[in-house]
């Protein structure tokens, strides 16, 4: 069964009003009910109060002239249909009241059951298409309104602006009829405008599509931007409308990528070590300068290649053990033998260490020092060493609109490219469809929240998952509709942000990795900013100075450090940030134990050449420095008397004798060989003569002056440089003084054989300056012989004067 139609008959003549009426109510089978009102101002008040479908109206109302009825009612009741009914002969009133909004045109004359009938369905339908444009012309402007990105609408010949919203406004910081005296040309820099022109005139829709400008802001600031732009007809007009994506964020949140990249490779690339990465098959995956350096190579040239084609033959065995060590033990320390591009085999001290991550290929980090040159110097003090001691001892963006219910009711192009679905799956609830699993629930909550809020707008990112099982992150935009204060639905736009995603998960992944390799390696690394705060410490840092990470981030280095490291310290940084390397050995007390530190400070320059950072490395050198300084003492000993050996005799003699060269004094030099030495080793034995030396020794540092040089030559030979003696009465002076020393010192092994224990010296006064000490040494040992051809226990100087060059 239809609907009941009611309808408003407005007339004022009771007559034709009861006739029209009856005419009306049986004219259908569908239920009808007429209304009488015979003014304007009843007609009003009955269609404030009630709803009607219809209304006939008569122009001959007694409050009102003409038109003005008509005029009346559509301006209050836009939706409802008027057919206008007259008496008058006047042929223009019909075309005068369709203008004024009537639906149709009716003489009295012609009011005849069908006549009537008809027009009443005709004016129904009319208004009905009327009504259904109006809501899509409010729909659309609507969508054009607020959207929160940037739209504009340009004139494709004259370029001008003719419609922007205020999203556009607000972006480009302009009132709306400044902007719209403008044109598309004016907010492009000068040096795009021609590359915009050709791409419009070549009639390439894609030409605008998914590439990046540049935009100029009320301001002056140029923007970069990614336009989407469709041609329309506007107003009987050829234009284009573009929506404006700014990509400023996109574009920073890449250069902090690079940047981050940046620096730490630049720790990897500057480190003074031997850093590399290889799998678990000793495959090369990674290698710094230093390292391809030492090997005298190109690092790109190794990197895919196994690590035992950059070692000998011999050392493929003990490699292979060493992966298998690696394996289980997950780290491994010891020395590797790789060859230089010479075919030199060189000794590297490593350490290193598997590198495990979940989702990642387990690899290995790497850290060594070719100790090649300290090997080979260690040898050679070994060496020497073992000579001395034979010679002693003989041993060795999308568009979309949803219903008031939150149900989409439409979606462009792009919004299907993002989401993976078309647009007749979208539709509805069926976008949730694409929806990530894992983001499904949370968005529609989110999204069932702000239907419920009507007037707020919804911003949201979720995940949607194609057929093809690629996953695009995306950024949702959605804006109320409100016509005439009722929420009609929703516009809103669909962003593609997966590369934003992407960039910013690499960047956060690349930190992560070289972090870790930075606390994996024995050094200390930190990099200062401009100002000398700290932007990145390794974990040796927060071992050293006994402090979390992230607590000396941000803060001044000088604030972290201590004395006597803060000059050195000072110094660094000065010179890093005047453009130039330094590196510094310091010696730091740690309690008991007083450690060298190597330091080096290496100035990090920007793309414009100055200098914005410093990395600050350091290395703990104490053990090799304290393991230098023992095997050169060793080397200057004499092992049975603890006296100089000959070497160290003559390393101290040059060094005492040319500061006394630089001073113009004269030297003593005595030249000493025991008497009688020979019968304590044939009555008493090797024991007691090595007993013996060790007494005479002790005696000759205790009768002589602290800073005398005195060392054993060989077997009883002794030699001794006195500094402070000038003249023969002086040498002579020390030359019995070392007779008498030696005999106390011998006393009680002479007790107990058949010839007392003595000696005889030889001794020169040697101008320093124009006598070398080796012919010094000469001449004492020219005396030491006539002394000895004289008899014993006597003291001869050189028998060429004194101070004779």
């Amino acid at each position: 069964m239809k609907p009941a139609q009611t309808l408003l008959l407005v007339e004022d003549t009771r007559g034709d009003a009861l006739l029209y009426a009856a005419l009306l109510e049986r004219a259908t089978d569908t239920p009808r009910r007429v209304d009488l009102a015979s003014t304007l101002a009843g007609a009003s008040h009955m269609l404030a109060g009630s709803h009607y479908d219809a209304v006939l109206l008569d122009l001959g109302l007694p409050d009102c002239n003409g038109l003005q009825g008509v005029e009346s009612i559509v301006a209050r009741h836009p939706d409802l249909p008027v057919i206008v009914l007259t008496g008058q002969d006047d042929p223009a009133i019909g075309e005068r009241a369709i203008a004024a909004g009537a639906q149709d045109y009716l003489h009295k004359s012609e009011v005849k059951t069908g006549t009537l009938e008809r027009a009443l369905r005709y004016a129904c339908a009319r208004q009905r298409l009327e009504n259904d444009a109006r809501q899509a012309r409010q729909e659309l402007q609507a969508l054009f309104d607020r959207n929160p990105l940037p739209v504009l609408v340009y004139d494709e010949e004259s370029f001008a602006f003719v419609a922007v919203n205020d999203a556009a406004l607000a972006f480009y910081g302009y009132e709306r009829s400044a902007f719209l005296a403008r044109t598309a040309l004016d907010i492009r820099p000068e040096q795009e405008r021609a590359d915009f022109i050709a791409v419009l005139q070549s009639g390439r829709h894609d030409g605008f599509n998914g590439r990046d400008w540049r935009h100029v802001l009320a301001d002056g600031r140029i923007v970069p931007v990614r336009v989407h732009s469709e041609p329309i007809l506007f107003h009987g007009r050829r234009c284009r409308i573009a929506i404006v994506h700014d990509v400023t964020e996109q574009r920073q949140a890449q250069q902090r990528l690079e940047e981050s990249e940046r620096r730490y490779r630049d720790v990897f690339e500057q480190s003074l070590g031997c850093i590399c990465a290889h799998d678990l098959d000793g495959v090369l995956l990674a290698l710094n300068p230093a390292a391809a350096d030492a090997l005298g190579r190109d690092a790109s040239r190794m990197i895919g290649h196994p690590l035992s084609d950059f070692l000998p033959p011999a050392a493929h065995g003990s490699f292979r053990a060493y992966l298998v060590r690696i394996r289980e033990r997950g780290e491994d320390r010891g020395l590797i033998t790789p060859l230089h591009c010479s075919g030199q085999v060189r000794t590297w001290m490593y350490h290193n260490r598997l590198h495990r991550r979940a989702g990642e290929a387990t690899i290995v980090l790497g850290y060594a020092q070719d100790v090649t040159d300290q090997l080979r110097t260690e040898k050679q003090l070994r060496t020497k060493s073992a000579e001395l001691e034979a010679v002693n001892d003989s041993a060795p963006m999308g568009l979309f609109r949803a219903d008031a219910n939150g149900h989409c009711t439409y979606v462009n192009r792009t919004y299907e490219q993002i989401c993976g679905v078309p647009q007749a799956q979208a539709l509805g609830d069926g976008w949730a469809q694409a929806l990530h699993p894992g983001d499904r629930e949370r968005t529609m909550a989110e999204w069932a929240q702000a239907i419920a809020r009507k007037e707020e707008r919804f911003i949201g990112e979720q995940r949607f998952l194609h057929a093809d099982g690629r996953v695009v992150w995306c950024r949702m935009h959605a804006a109320p509709m409100m016509v005439d204060g009722d929420l009609t639905g929703f516009v809103g736009t669909l962003q593609d942000v997966t590369g934003e995603r992407n960039a910013q998960a690499a960047r956060r992944r690349g930190d992560r990795r070289l972090a870790t390799l930075a606390d994996a390696l024995p050094l200390l690394l930190m990099f200062l900013d401009r100002e000398g705060r700290v932007e990145f410490v390794n974990r040796g840092w927060s071992h050293e100075l006994g402090r979390p990470q992230e607590q000396m981030i941000g803060k001044p280095i000088v604030d972290l450090i201590q004395q006597p490291a803060t000059p050195y310290f000072v110094e660094g940084l000065a010179r890093a940030m005047a453009g130039k390397e330094y590196s510094i050995e310091f010696e730091d007390p740690h309690g008991a134990i007083l450690r060298t530190w190597h330091a080096i400070f290496i100035p990090q320059h920007d793309h414009g050449g100055r200098v914005d950072g410093i990395h600050v490395m350091l290395r703990d050198v104490t053990l090799d420095r304290t393991r230098q300084r023992e095997l050169a003492d060793r080397a200057e000993r004499d092992a049975l008397t603890g006296l100089l050996n000959r070497s160290g005799f003559e390393a101290h003699g040059h060094y005492h004798w040319q500061l006394a060269a630089d001073l113009h004094h004269a030297i003593g030099v005595f030249f000493i060989d025991l008497d009688g030495f020979k019968a304590i080793n044939d009555e008493l034995g090797h024991a007691a003569g090595d007993d013996l030396l060790r007494d005479i020794a002790v005696g000759l540092s205790e009768t002589l002056r602290a800073d005398d040089v005195v060392g054993r030559m060989g077997g009883d030979e002794f030699a001794v440089i006195a500094l402070h003696v000038t003249d023969d009465d002086a040498a002579r002076s020390v030359a019995h003084k070392i007779i008498g020393a030696i005999e106390a010192a011998a006393a009680r092994h002479s007790a107990r054989t058949r010839e007392p224990v003595s000696c005889s010296v030889g001794y020169h006064v040697a101008d320093s300056a124009a006598v070398s000490l080796g012919e010094a040494l000469k001449r004492a040992d020219e005396a030491l012989y006539v002394a000895k051809r004289g008899g014993k226990r006597r003291a001869t100087g050189w028998p060429g004067g004194r101070h004779l060059a």
